[in-house]
């Protein structure tokens, strides 16, 4: 099979000089679940060329000119699409060079089985791609990692013509692929209007992650929470809870940025237990997280966007072996939670009364869970066998 993936994402080295040359780094989630997947398909016998339009922004980056680069890097041909780095011209820039240079690979692989795989939310080069797929009558799949704002009850604020127009827009292209990915189930009737072909694919693991086994530290139960620092992510609920636990061995992590993270001083006050370490690189956060005694994810689930969104960080907390704590979001699918702890109260009480109970345990207790956890990600939701389900969803 050959494929033409279609989105922003880029390889490592790319992601490390547009981290050193713009003022915002590519985001790291997006780049991530597109790099697993695009290696899947390498791993799934299938040749695999990208069409990707750098993440960057006029507000990001000062570069204005960029031209059409190609490399090769994990079996995978990436090409970078030139645009002009402008509002507007941005967009219009890169649709052009998306439409011919998807008929430029379509003729290149004429007369083998392919297929064109197509971020929707990277509107500009993904509508470019899909028209072009269209005209030639190529397969072509729509990866929704999330629904635009205006689906799940966010106010409009937008102003000008064009994006008043552009939820209209939006809505007709995404009726136009012939196959769906989704990250939830509750996602299908807001987005596949037409009830073509869909598969869940809530998120992806590394199958080398198997080769990591968790190192706790001895001297201390750990927890550790890594990600946005937001009110909504439940951050205030888990640091009260946690002041109200006694012991001198325990320890909260706390990783990541957010409006919250000019309050971590304060908190750090407040409790010496306490430890705020911003933003660092990924592979630190995982160091953290396999030393840690119990990694916790406290997002509330009253927000109606928690339908359709699975929180990748879970996944990423199963993986490592440690186990996880979480709230009972409901973009979690059942067969999740026989391998999860779960706090059922969003209350500070409810925090406490979760956190304990798990703290009560033994540590093989604790280490079962983690490994069970483990165990199962890796067997059901690698980066194979997830997109095996795509090829196998297409091929029907």
């Amino acid at each position: 099979m050959n494929i033409l993936y279609v989105s922003s994402l880029c390889s490592e080295k790319k992601v490390d000089v547009l981290s050193r040359t713009g003022n915002v780094k590519p985001e790291f989630a997006v780049q991530k679940f597109h790099k697993l997947l695009a290696e899947g398909f390498v791993l799934n016998d299938c040749e695999i060329e990208t069409l990707s339009a750098c993440p960057v922004s006029r507000s990001s980056h000062a570069r204005i000119f960029w031209n059409r680069e190609t490399e090769k890097n994990h079996g995978i041909f990436f090409h970078y699409l030139a645009f002009i780095n402008y509002p507007f011209l941005r967009q219009i820039t890169i649709f052009i060079s998306g439409f011919l240079s998807t008929i430029s690979w379509i003729r290149r692989s004429s007369g083998q089985e392919k297929m064109i795989i197509c971020d929707i939310l990277n509107v500009s080069v993904s509508a470019s791609s899909l028209i072009a797929a269209r005209l030639f009558r190529i397969k072509v799949v729509g990866i929704v990692t999330d629904l635009p704002r205006k689906m799940i009850g966010s106010k409009n604020k937008r102003k000008g013509l064009l994006d008043k127009m552009a939820p209209f827009v939006d809505e007709k292209l995404n009726n136009l692929y012939s196959f769906y990915v989704l990250l939830t189930l509750q996602m299908n009737k807001h987005i596949n209007f037409n009830n073509r072909p869909s598969c869940i694919i809530e998120g992806v693991v590394d199958l080398n992650m198997v080769a990591l086994d968790p190192e706790k530290e001895p001297a201390f139960r750990t927890i550790v929470y890594a990600g946005r620092l937001l009110e909504a992510n439940g951050i205030g609920h888990l640091i009260e809870a946690f002041r109200q636990i006694n012991g001198d061995d325990l320890r909260l992590s706390i990783f990541g940025s957010g409006e919250m993270e000019k309050e971590m001083e304060e908190f750090m006050k407040l409790d010496n237990r306490l430890n705020f370490y911003g933003t660092v690189s990924n592979a630190e956060v995982i160091q953290a997280e396999l030393k840690a005694t119990l990694l916790v994810n406290p997002r509330f689930t009253d927000a109606e966007f928690t339908k359709y969104s699975f929180p990748s960080k879970n996944l990423e907390y199963m993986v490592s072996g440690v186990p996880v704590l979480t709230t009972c979001l409901p973009g979690i699918p059942k067969d999740y939670y026989d391998y999860l702890y779960v706090v059922k109260d969003e209350t500070v009480k409810g925090f406490v009364d979760a956190l304990s109970a798990v703290f009560s345990l033994s540590d093989e207790e604790l280490k079962s869970k983690g490994k069970l956890a483990k165990d199962f990600v890796l067997r059901e939701k690698n980066n194979i066998s997830q997109t095996r389900k795509i090829l196998e969803m297409v091929r029907q």
